[in-house]
């Protein structure tokens, strides 16, 4: 899939767009989409990914505000 329509609907819709967006995926792309996939994610792992950094990612996003999350958001 293209992660970057995916965040871009995410991020365009009124309801999901406080979500923290945490792209995992099974190879290192090094296409434009995916250059672009990982400017617009709040993380980016790529497989084999270390099962400490996806949690640390997701307990950095559980702890903030939803204004801090809009803040901090790449989108």
């Amino acid at each position: 899939g293209d992660g970057a329509w995916l965040i871009a609907r995410i991020r365009g819709d009124k309801l999901l767009r406080g979500l923290p967006v945490i792209l995992l995926t099974a190879h290192a792309d090094t296409t434009r989409n995916a250059a672009h996939a990982r400017e617009l994610a709040d993380a980016y792992l790529t497989k084999p990914f270390d099962p400490d950094r996806l949690i640390e990612a997701a307990r950095r996003w559980s702890r903030l505000s939803p204004l801090e999350r809009e803040l901090l958001s790449p989108s």
